[in-house]
């Protein structure tokens, strides 16, 4: 488990909310409202009107951004 997990605590499956998903990826709500309008942050859930993260889904998308090298992370966001 991550060091000041959000969902330390949490019932398993629970849903984070943007405040949550934020500070789980360690960038601002701001950041987490333009990825979504881009397309370009982790997967996410409408319900009825609130914007909801399954912290797996959070966890996929930390993987999907691990590099070692600055030569493989920019060859990747070349190809994406």
């Amino acid at each position: 488990m991550r060091q000041n997990d959000p969902t330390a605590g949490a019932a398993p499956g629970a849903l984070m909310d943007t405040v949550q998903a934020a500070r789980f990826l360690n960038i601002s709500e701001r950041t987490a409202a333009n990825w979504r309008v881009r397309g370009e942050g982790p997967a996410f859930l409408r319900v009825g009107r609130s914007v909801k993260y399954d912290p797996r889904d959070l966890e996929k998308f930390l993987s999907s951004r691990r590099f070692r090298s600055t030569s493989e992370a920019d060859a990747a966001r070349v190809a994406a």
